[in-house]
């Protein structure tokens, strides 16, 4: 059984935002203002939001972390969230200068990691008298791989958290778990054959408007971080680590080289 049907035993249908579901339902149908029928638990049930367990509709964790009101509350799902965490050196035996946690159901994941990342402000860069700020990396770069980070996690690593690290060289998205179904690092960066660990949570995504086209994602991210600093995204799958990490260099880390 796919990951995303797992239940979460404590929680009970109520724990759906019916709102969030039946906007989501409009958003697929392609009327998203309207047109259909408020969501009841037979549509939670054929979407997969919901299974019945012993007779009690009970949130799947694609239901749960698409459309819960409080995904992080239980105990089975306590680490579902990005752990943001800047620091003043090369690694994290440097001193933390800002730390965040974003929690909430994967599009506020994203949306609230992004929020703590144009807190740290931007450089800046003296051209004679005239300064410009320029942002640590592109936004929207930054932006696409935590949705892949969030979609493609591996949620039977129980207790592992998405960690968003800037280091004074590089920002790093690690993510649990490793490439799914024996895809290789030179695959996913070419963009070819995308297979989804998570198939529905990456749907979910694609209809909110969050996710690029299948395949799309790492070729315009290959391509914008080339325009903008001369960089490569690099991409690291570890196996024994079990953790999927994709890294951009900052300008420190372009000049210098990263050995990590």
């Amino acid at each position: 059984m796919p990951t995303e049907l797992w239940t979460i035993p404590s929680a009970t249908v109520n724990e759906i935002d019916m709102e969030a579901f039946d906007s989501f339902t409009r958003a697929r149908s392609g009327h998203p203002e309207g047109g259909t029928r408020p969501g009841t638990d037979e549509d939670l049930r054929d979407a997969s939001v919901c299974v019945e367990v012993d007779g009690i509709l009970r949130p799947t964790f694609y239901g749960l972390t698409v459309f819960g009101r409080g995904p992080q509350r239980y105990s089975g799902t306590l680490s579902l969230f990005v752990q943001c965490a800047r620091y003043a050196g090369l690694d994290r035996a440097a001193r933390p200068i800002s730390v965040g946690e974003a929690k909430g159901r994967l599009e506020d994941q994203i949306d609230r990691a992004m929020g703590w990342f144009r807190s740290l402000g931007r450089r800046e860069e003296y051209h004679g008298i005239l300064r410009e700020d320029i942002p640590l990396m592109p936004e929207w770069v930054l932006r696409e791989a935590l949705v892949n980070a969030v979609v493609h996690r591996d949620y039977a690593e129980r207790g592992s958290k998405i960690l968003l690290e800037v280091f004074s060289d590089r920002i790093e998205v690690s993510s649990p778990g490793t490439l799914p179904h024996d895809i290789t690092v030179a695959q996913a960066i070419g963009g070819g054959a995308p297979q989804p660990r998570n198939e529905m949570m990456a749907n979910a995504m694609v209809v909110q408007g969050r996710m690029r086209g299948r395949g799309r994602g790492w070729p315009l991210m290959r391509k914008e971080m080339r325009e903008f600093n001369g960089t490569e995204p690099e991409l690291i799958n570890e196996v024994a680590g079990r953790y999927v990490r994709v890294r951009f260099l900052t300008p420190l880390g372009k000049e210098a080289g990263s050995s990590r």
